[in-house]
Order: structure tokens, then sequence, then C-alpha cells
């Protein structure tokens, strides 16, 4: 069916932030439109589901009416298809991918949530939306692929839930020093090595009575917490 150009307006669910037309506009004034627009019924007006592009090409040419194919989905599946028959046509940048998932987290979905229902890596989605936790220079930088990536936030999460303060130095650190992933692999577990050493010695001198007993640094969190239960009970 054809219908008014002005009828179809873009998916809320686009996860597009850059267009480029240049190729595709040249192919339609060659061509003409090879495949109709594929679009759901929203009251009185067409919302797509694929052709975003082709669309914006079409106005810029002038044309009044579009072929369009119409089909009915629920929002979900709405959402899952735009997402999926765009990534099929082009991967997204590291920008675009991170703004939709935070989109979709805005709304109220959980970060396993996201990743079940458009069939990505619930940790990759994770560290995606910890890229929004960094200031703007940081984000910027990520989206840049400027010596830092989202694979270096991902190696970055166990510290981002201990203590963001130092999440954002690391990220400093990552970018100053051009560290690699591998780098700052070493880097966090000499790191954590060393606050575990710190725990095992300030264990030692909360336990001196039962230190001799005690081999590692979970061994003395363990008898500390049961004197301190024992203390409660006293």
């Amino acid at each position: 069916m054809d219908v008014a150009i002005d009828l179809i307006k873009p998916s809320p669910y686009q996860p597009r932030l850059f267009f480029d037309t240049d190729d595709l506009k040249g192919e339609i004034e060659r061509d003409g439109l090879l495949s109709a627009l594929v679009v759901r019924k929203r009251g009185e007006y067409y919302e797509l589901i694929d052709g975003e592009r082709r669309l914006r090409v079409l106005k810029e040419l002038g044309w009044n009416r579009v072929p369009l194919v119409e089909i009915e989905v629920d929002d979900r599946t709405a959402r899952r298809s735009v997402f999926k028959v765009n990534k099929i046509r082009e991967n997204y940048t590291v920008e675009e991918e991170a703004r939709y998932y935070k989109k979709l987290a805005d709304e109220g979905m959980a970060f396993f949530e996201i990743g079940k229902e458009l069939n990505v890596d619930d940790q990759w989605v994770l560290a995606h939306l910890n890229v929004f936790k960094f200031p703007d220079d940081v984000q910027k930088a990520v989206w840049d692929g400027r010596f830092i990536s989202v694979t270096h936030i991902r190696r970055l999460e166990s510290t981002i839930g201990r203590n963001m303060d130092e999440a954002r130095a690391a990220a400093r650190e990552i970018i100053d020093r051009k560290l690699s992933t591998r780098d700052l692999e070493k880097i966090l577990a000499d790191r954590d090595k060393e606050a575990d050493e710190q725990r095992l010695e300030a264990a030692k001198g909360a336990l001196p009575e039962v230190v001799g007993t005690l081999e590692t640094a979970e061994d003395y969190d363990k008898a500390a917490k049961a004197l301190k239960e024992k203390g409660k009970r006293m």
C-alpha cells in the first residue's frame, strides 16, 4: 500500500544517532525505491520498524507517497526488531549502543533484562551502562576509542562497585598512560594482592590471641566476624 509520507514517523526505539544517506540517495535517484518501508499502525500514523534512512532520503527527494508493508507487533517485538535489523545492516557505534541501553535502563529495564531481550551478553550491556558513571571527557574518549574502550570499563567493573573515585582515577590512568586491557588487568591484580596483604595485616592486629591458627585474609575475616557477633551477645 502507498501512504502519504507525512503519516510516517521514526521509531522511538531507533538506536541510530548518525545516518549516512549519501550513497543511498544516489541509488534511489538512479533505481527508485527497491523495497518498501516496514511499519506498524499507531493510531492515525505509521511507526517505522525498518527504513529510516530510506524515509530520510525520500523526504529529501520530495516524495509525497511511500510504499509500505504493515505488520502487527507489540512494543517489545518492535523494539527488538528495530535493534536487530539496524545492526544487521551496519554495526552500531559504541555511543549508539550505550545510549540505547541507557534509554531502556531509564525506562526501568535491568541490564540483564536488556541483554535477554536483545540477545546481547548482559555483562556487555552493563559495561556500556557503566560508561555513564564517568565524567563527560572520559565518556567522549570511550566513544572516540581514544586510549580507552568499553572493554577497559568492563575490566573495571569490580572497582566501580567498590569505589567509584578509584574507578575514575583508574580511567584517567588508562588514558594518560595508554594502557592496554592486559596492562590494566595486571595493575588491578597487583593492587588487589596488595589490598589483601594490608587486610591480612590489619586482621592480625585485631586478633592477636588466635593469629597462630589463621592463614589467609579470608580466615581472618571470618574470625573477626565471629568475634564481632560474640561481642554483640555479651
